[in-house]
């Protein structure tokens, strides 16, 4: 004959009531702390306020589209300093700004000029 002590169903109740306390939904989501993909562009324009359209800098990256990020300054700001030169896929060369890190206002085929360009 087994005994059960009716104390001990009564604990158990009351940890699986303890769990549900507290727990009403605040509408949020479960991915709330996931950050959304970046927007697709061509242009910043395709971008939302406050956003860039910027190409991650690698090599023959010509095949990339561009990605709505958010960059510290503008590419063409003053206060952006010490631009590298890249050639872009039209093949004539442009700056990469200093302060967007490994991005780039434009689709790189290589850093450093372009053929022909001076380099």
């Amino acid at each position: 004959m087994t005994v059960v002590n009716p104390g001990i169903g009564f604990v158990l109740l009351l940890v699986a009531s303890a769990g549900q306390v507290g727990c009403s939904s605040s509408g949020a989501s479960a991915d709330a702390g996931v950050e959304a993909a970046p927007i697709s562009c061509g242009a910043s324009v395709d971008c939302p306020d406050a956003q860039m359209c910027a190409y991650p800098v690698v090599k023959n990256g010509c095949s990339l589209v561009g990605q709505c990020r958010v960059l510290p300054l503008p590419a063409d700001s003053p206060s952006c300093a010490g631009p590298t030169p890249a050639c872009p896929c039209s093949g004539e060369t442009q700056d990469i700004p200093a302060c967007w890190g490994d991005y780039s206002p434009f689709a790189v085929l290589n850093v450093g000029q372009c053929p022909g360009d001076g380099g």
